[in-house]
C-alpha cells in the first residue's frame, strides 16, 4: 500500500499494548455492549477499554481522533470516555 488509505480492522486485543503510530481516527462499533453482560466490573472495564482504544490514536505526527457507536448514550463507561 502506497498510504493513501490504510485501515486497520480489529477486536478488543487491538488496544492492548500495541503502538500503531500511523493511526489518526479510532471508530469503536457497540462501545457499550460489554455493559450488558452479568459482571459488576461492567462498567470499569468498559471505561478501560474505551480509554485505551481512543489513546492508539494520534501517536504519530498527525491529530488523533475518536468515534463510537454506542446503543445507550447516555450510561456513563461511555459518556465520560467518547463525548459529541
Amino acid at each position: 500500500m502506497g498510504g493513501e488509505a490504510d485501515v486497520l480492522i480489529g477486536t478488543q486485543m487491538i488496544v492492548k499494548g500495541h503502538d500503531f503510530p500511523r493511526v489518526t481516527l479510532v471508530g469503536v462499533l457497540a462501545a457499550d455492549l460489554s455493559l450488558s453482560v452479568g459482571d459488576y466490573r461492567a462498567g470499569e472495564k468498559t471505561f478501560q477499554l474505551l480509554t485505551q482504544a481512543v489513546g492508539r490514536a494520534g501517536r504519530g505526527t498527525g491529530p488523533g481522533g475518536a468515534g463510537a457507536g454506542k446503543a445507550w448514550p447516555l450510561s456513563r463507561p461511555t459518556s465520560r470516555t467518547i463525548t459529541p
